[in-house]
C-alpha cells in the first residue's frame, strides 16, 4: 500500500490518483548468514514521487547447519598449585603438588583416581621392601631408592596417560555439544 504525504495529511495514494503504485519487487537482498537459518528481504518502493511508502517482504535462507569446525580453543591460564597430602611415607614427599591446565571445558583428573593408582603404587613399594628387608641396610637403600625411581617413573606416565584421556574425553564432549545445539536449532 501506498500513501501521499503532504501538508494536508497521509492518504492512500490509489484515492487521490492513478501515480501512487508500488513497483514490482526489487533483487533481493543477500542472505544475512552463510549457515544455521538466515533472512533475505525482498523490496518494493512507490512509483510516484509523491508517496512515501515500501513494501518488504522476508524469507528464510540458508538453513542447513553450519559445519563444525572441530578446532581446538586456547588453553586458559595456568591453576595456582594445590597441595594436597598422599599418605605413601619413605616414597615421596608428603605434600604433592598438583598443577593443571585446562581447555575451554576441560576437567583435571579426579583427586580419587589419583589417589587410587598411588595406593596400588605403595602395595608394590611395601612388596619391595618385604622382599629385601633380609638386605643388609646398604642394599636396602640402594633397592628403596630404585623403587621410588621406579615409581615416579609410573607416577609421571600416569598423569600423562590421565591428562591425554581427558583431552580426547574433552573433544568428544564438544562434538557432542556442537551436534546436540544444532539439533536444537532445526
Amino acid at each position: 500500500m501506498c500513501y501521499i504525504n503532504n501538508t494536508v495529511g497521509k492518504f492512500l495514494c490509489n484515492a487521490v490518483n492513478d501515480y501512487g503504485r508500488l513497483s514490482a519487487f526489487g533483487p533481493s537482498t543477500t542472505c544475512s548468514v552463510s549457515c544455521g537459518s538466515g533472512g533475505i528481504h525482498y523490496r518494493a518502493t512507490a512509483e510516484d514521487y509523491l508517496c512515501v511508502d515500501e513494501n518488504v517482504e522476508s524469507r528464510k535462507c540458508n538453513q542447513l547447519a553450519c559445519p563444525i569446525n572441530g578446532g581446538w580453543g586456547k588453553f586458559s591460564e595456568w591453576s595456582k598449585c594445590p597441595k594436597y597430602y598422599v599418605p605413601i611415607p619413605d616414597i615421596m614427599e608428603p605434600n604433592i603438588p598438583k598443577i593443571k591446565v585446562t581447555l575451554n571445558t576441560y576437567k583435571p583428573i579426579p583427586e580419587e583416581t589419583f589417589l587410587e593408582h598411588l595406593s596400588r603404587l605403595r602395595v608394590v613399594h611395601d612388596e619391595a621392601q618385604t622382599k629385601n628387608s633380609s638386605s643388609s641396610n646398604n642394599l636396602e637403600s640402594d633397592s628403596t631408592e630404585s623403587v621410588r625411581k621406579d615409581l615416579m617413573k609410573q607416577i609421571t606416565v600416569f598423569r600423562l596417560v590421565m591428562i591425554f584421556s581427558q583431552l580426547l574425553f574433552r573433544r568428544l564432549v564438544s562434538m557432542t555439544k556442537c551436534h546436540h545445539h544444532q539439533d536444537l536449532r532445526n
